[in-house]
């Protein structure tokens, strides 16, 4: 990894149903008009960065963000189940992210641990095969904060600064060391 660069660009998948209607039922919700809205929007904020792919969990919901992207800014789709967002409650959130207790267990069975290794490693192939451009990467709130969280080093400066819908950020590698340009402690650019 010496002298590697790479340089990801990530975002929360924009609003779904399940957003809106908090319907724990709904398995794996469909974006709704705002919410294209939102990806249209994102896109546009991307035109100038020279992608090379957008990478999505197989939620339908990252896969319908990135469709829109990928197709505004004429790229290709790879899907990474290892994007995939994690049940978990506020409580084990928080004890992932601010108090670094990665042993804490969510509600749909993973640990912090196995969130973050997941989530890292699949930010690490990405990485890897994006050495030459930017990437995409359209991901969830949890799953995402808890693996930038490890990779960063800057979990409880996250916390209480959720991950809007569909605001892009830079995640960028040099080496082994990671960085993070968190969306919700900076202004975000308009389109």
């Amino acid at each position: 990894m010496g002298t590697e660069f790479a340089h990801l660009i990530c975002l929360r998948h924009a609003e779904a149903e399940r957003t809106t209607t908090q319907l724990a039922g709904l398995p794996d919700p469909s974006l709704t008009a705002q919410g294209r809205d939102q990806a249209a929007a994102a896109a546009s904020r991307l035109r100038h960065e020279q992608a090379g792919t957008v990478y999505a969990s197989s939620a339908a919901r990252s896969r319908q963000t990135a469709a829109i992207i990928a197709e505004t800014l004429g790229l290709q789709i790879v899907v990474l189940p290892a994007l995939s967002e994690v049940a978990c409650s506020a409580q084990v959130l928080e004890d992932w992210i601010v108090h670094g207790d990665l042993s804490a267990r969510g509600a749909g069975g993973e640990t912090g641990r196995a969130v973050a290794s997941r989530v890292t490693a699949a930010l690490a192939e990405i990485a890897a095969a994006s050495a030459d451009q930017p990437a995409i990467v359209v991901g969830h709130v949890a799953s995402l904060t808890t693996a930038i969280s490890v990779l960063c080093g800057n979990g409880p400066s996250l916390w209480g600064t959720p991950l809007q819908h569909a605001i892009p950020f830079p995640l960028t590698r040099k080496g082994a060391r990671w960085h993070v340009q968190w969306p919700t402690l900076t202004k975000p650019q308009t389109v």
